[in-house]
């Protein structure tokens, strides 16, 4: 991807037209209000998409969550752009309050998406700021947790069932930092990101930037490498 000012605006359309994105449909965009969301929302705002946003509030860090919600939708009030919010309580999380707290929002991301296309007739899709540096945590993670070679395939980037698009799985988290800082977007900071209470972030803090030490461009290897495996699991599956 070229590093320029309008580079991830331009990878976002020939992505949309790689994967056979109408013109006129409608993203309903995942937006937490951290960098990554709000990057890809920011880019969907330039691209000329129809981006609709959906931002859930687990309640799990009181006022910074609530904070959270309101730097969103005070995104969405500027930019013009319609915004749909969630207020979810997890009681019980037998696989854990990351596993629930995912089921709860992809569920919600789902229900909108089948109401906005019922109501307009245009197709509709999920659309998540997962990026190469998630793609290497998800692959490390398989490597961990199962012994089938089919999980290294990661992440796809259009899970036509699922309604789900992930346009940013070959940038990293650097070149979005980046674009953060070229058009001045505004993001908060998820204090839970920095805890090593989980297996995931235990791999993002201490295994991939010591092997990122060990051989730079690891992250950028490992979601290349999920990428170019994705067609043989498909085949193979």
């Amino acid at each position: 991807m070229r590093n320029n000012r309008h580079g991830l605006v331009q990878h976002l359309q020939s992505w949309a037209k790689l994967h056979h994105v109408d013109a006129d449909a409608i993203l309903v965009v995942g937006v937490s209000g951290g960098l990554d969301s709000m990057v890809l929302a920011e880019t969907c705002l330039r691209a000329g998409f129809n981006l609709h946003v959906a931002h859930i509030n687990y309640g799990l860090r009181g006022g910074e969550s609530d904070g959270d919600a309101t730097a969103v939708k005070s995104w969405c009030e500027a930019a013009g752009i319609p915004f749909f919010a969630h207020q979810a309580k997890i009681e019980k999380a037998p696989d854990g309050i990351q596993a629930e707290a995912r089921k709860i929002r992809y569920a919600f991301f789902e229900s909108l998406r089948i109401q906005l296309a019922e109501t307009t007739g245009l197709n509709a899709y999920v659309v998540t700021a997962h990026h190469a540096n998630d793609q290497a945590e998800t692959v490390m993670l398989q490597l961990m947790r199962s012994s089938n070679p089919l999980s290294l395939s990661g992440m796809r980037p259009h899970d036509a069932k699922r309604h789900l698009l992930r346009p940013f799985l070959t940038i990293t988290k650097s070149q979005l930092a980046a674009y953060a800082r070229d058009w001045d977007v505004s993001f908060r900071e998820d204090s839970s990101n920095a805890k090593h209470d989980y297996l995931r972030n235990r791999i993002r803090h201490e295994a991939l930037p010591q092997m990122e030490s060990m051989r730079e461009g690891t992250n950028e290897h490992l979601a290349r490498w999920a990428e170019r495996f994705q067609p043989i699991a498909t085949y193979l599956q």
